[in-house]
């Protein structure tokens, strides 16, 4: 059997970047993204083999630029926090990190890894219309948040990335209750839950003063209710949002990636072709000698990919 490891790419690589911004080759580039990234894709791949038994494919799916996002045609604000004034400092790590994922992407074909990337879709997106449009195909989703926990079904799991845990049917209340204070059972809860609170790290707005334990409860049914029977002012708000016209269905409308409609002539593909000496190069020319020294061992879940 066959699993697709889908990487949430930009989301991914920032995380390898935060943790590995010291990092540079003999020549003094940075290289802590690219060797972060290398090196959490691959312990992915080799730890779902051995929980599914399976090949693992990889794909990495890109973001589109945020001022493209079709998003910010149905509200404008969509992930505004993100493009404030920045310091010197910060337009300069910004820079650093963008030549970091530009390299990352020519890398990355010499592992037969294939990469997408949708003009005016982000790589959430792209995870809602791959696993509809691939309903049979065996999915594992990684990304470092858990907005893609709504497309978890029989034939896709979610990898927590920091619990080295697959999110499956069977588990999925209890990630849930886990992650924020309440058990709901299923995906669309899940998602109406997320459109009533809002998602603050997106600037998707919600219910105001409507977190998601509060949300949950309510689709739950287990608000609290005043002692004469009566609505709190938790539950109003929360009904006052589901019938705002700019409220609940706005933002169901950015949050949802179930029914996720992409133009094919939006999409653009690049497959891999595995090639072993052209990543010794890039072992070599980006001073990554603790994958060089191991690279038998390492380059493993990428060799069995490309002969499955």
């Amino acid at each position: 059997m066959t699993t697709t490891l889908l990487v949430d790419g930009s989301n991914i690589a920032w995380a390898a970047f935060y943790v590995g911004e010291t990092l540079i080759d003999h020549l003094g580039r940075p290289t802590g993204a690219i060797f972060g990234f290398l090196r959490m894709v691959r312990a992915a791949a080799d730890q779902i083999s051995e929980l599914t038994g399976d090949t693992v494919k990889v794909m990495i799916a890109w973001d589109s630029s945020r001022e493209s996002l079709w998003r910010r045609d149905v509200y404008p604000d969509y992930k505004a926090s993100r493009d404030t004034e920045k310091t010197p400092e910060d337009l300069a790590r910004l820079a650093d990190f963008g030549d970091q994922v530009k390299r990352i992407r020519q890398i990355l074909p010499c592992l037969g890894i294939t990469q997408i990337r949708a003009e005016r879709f982000e790589a959430d997106d792209l995870a809602g219309w791959l696993t509809r449009r691939w309903p049979q195909t065996r999915f594992v989703l990684m990304s470092g948040d858990y907005d893609w926990l709504q497309l978890v079904s029989p034939t896709v799991s979610c990898w927590i990335v920091s619990k080295a845990q697959l999110v499956t049917p069977l588990n999925f209340a209890d990630i849930v209750q886990a992650r924020y204070g309440v058990p709901l059972t299923n995906p669309d809860q899940y998602v109406r839950m997320k459109a009533i609170a809002g998602d603050d790290g997106d600037d998707v707005p919600g219910a105001p003063g409507i977190g998601t334990k509060t949300a949950g409860k309510y689709i739950l049914g287990e608000l609290a209710k005043k002692k004469d029977g009566t609505q709190t002012a938790k539950e109003q708000a929360i009904v006052q949002w589901l019938n705002d016209p700019m409220g609940y269905e706005r933002s169901l409308k950015l949050v949802d990636l179930r029914d996720m409609q992409i133009p094919a002539e939006a999409v653009t593909l690049e497959r891999g072709a595995f090639d072993e000496s052209a990543f010794v190069d890039v072992c070599m020319t980006h001073s990554f000698d603790s994958i060089y020294n191991d690279l038998p061992t390492w380059i493993v879940p990428f060799k069995l990919a490309a002969v499955s």
